[in-house]
């Protein structure tokens, strides 16, 4: 069980860390926030990470 919560967890860390990678690249520090619709949000993130 503790596995799958860690897994689950990496999610969101991963797209705390792609957001925080784009802001860098960005310059500006302002991003779009994802949508709220988490299978639209998981799509927006695998075209941001090149998996589109």
């Amino acid at each position: 069980m503790t596995k799958v919560a860690h897994a689950a967890g990496q999610i969101g860390l991963s797209l705390l860390k792609a957001n925080q990678v784009a802001t860098q690249a960005q310059g500006d520090g302002v991003l779009p926030a994802l949508p709220d619709d988490p299978q639209e949000a998981a799509r927006v993130y695998q075209a941001f990470m090149g998996k589109d």
